[in-house]
């Protein structure tokens, strides 16, 4: 194909394997299958810099009744969100460090207001060598690559710093979100020439990635901390909410390389006082939690349900887009 093309840019548009319902001649559509074949399909893209759309996201119920069981288990995640067993949303043959890697954006206001973006990785190996950082801003509901598409990787130094200019276009300083992706220098990222999503071998690919929202920017006060008490309480206010009925909280809490969804499985969200819009809650209700590194805090609308993540890699994007504002604390 790449042969024929002229030059053009050879995308992978549709690939998978569903994991349970009827076989397609040899071809058995199991658990096993599918989160083998996802793996060695990843490690393969990422060597050779391919570019593609994994099919697909979520495992849809509602297509049983069209395809059959099979058709209604492509997802990487089954339909409640959750990251599926023995699928894995970065490369297991990264030299990933014991502790957790994250990005460390030094000054989000400075980023905002001047689009100078600068800070550190946190845990990375091998002085960064082997990774670049992948930027994408948001201007009136569309993304557009950063700095520019001639130089759409930002490099990383011995240092793990980075320090880029991302504002290189009329109009970038009124952008409204800001994602930052740690990727493989392998891994080509995709061009964003204003598009209205990010697609999602972005974040299939990123090894860790950070979002920043203009208006939700210290939206959410923590008052109290689990990081820094022995009871693993939080506990906060939220500012500029007019109705807190309408709105309630999804935490995560980061332990080793997996997400969990906290208080619990039974109660995933927090409810948000009227009165006052202070939350509080003890978040660390597992024997392990008081080891956790990151906590993420998401205002959703009370009509939607945080999905229920119990190990995965990454908290799902699809978070981000939802929230109204949200809050990373890192420990």
């Amino acid at each position: 194909m790449v042969s024929i093309s002229n030059g053009k840019k050879v995308v992978i548009a549709e690939i998978g394997w569903p994991s349970a319902g009827e076989k397609h001649g040899e071809a058995s559509p199991n658990q096993k299958n599918a989160s083998q074949f996802f793996q060695e399909f990843l490690a393969w893209s990422n060597k050779n810099g391919i570019e593609y759309f994994y099919f697909e996201a979520f495992d849809e119920g509602w297509k049983v009744a069209h395809e059959g069981e099979r058709g209604a288990h492509w997802g990487v995640m089954d339909s409640t969100g959750s990251l599926k067993e023995g699928f894995s949303l970065q490369d297991e043959k990264e030299p990933i460090s014991g502790q957790s890697i994250s990005i460390q954006i030094s000054n989000i206001q400075q980023v905002l207001d001047e689009g100078k973006l600068q800070g550190t990785i946190k845990n990375l190996p091998n002085d960064g060598k082997d990774y670049s950082l992948a930027c994408f801003i948001k201007v009136d509901s569309h993304w557009w690559t950063k700095p520019t598409f001639e130089s759409p990787c930002i490099p990383i130094y011995q240092s793990r710093s980075f320090n880029v200019q991302i504002y290189t276009g009329e109009g970038d300083v009124n952008s409204s979100e800001i994602g930052v992706f740690l990727v493989p220098s392998s891994f080509s990222p995709p061009l964003a020439g204003g598009i209205e999503s990010l697609p999602d071998s972005l974040f299939h690919s990123s090894i860790c990635y950070e979002v920043i929202h203009r208006e939700s920017l210290n939206e959410i006060d923590i008052h109290e901390s689990p990081f820094s008490l022995s009871s693993g309480n939080l506990s906060g206010t939220i500012r500029s909410l007019s109705n807190a009925l309408q709105y309630h909280l999804a935490v995560f809490i980061k332990v080793g390389d997996g997400w969990w969804t906290k208080p619990t499985f039974v109660h995933p969200v927090l409810f948000i006082n009227p009165q006052n819009n202070s939350f509080s809650a003890p978040i660390f209700t597992g024997p392990n939690d008081s080891t956790a590194s990151e906590l993420a805090i998401f205002l959703l609308s009370k009509d939607c349900l945080p999905p229920k993540v119990a190990g995965s890699s990454h908290l799902p994007h699809e978070l981000f887009e939802q929230c109204k504002t949200h809050r990373i604390i890192h420990s």
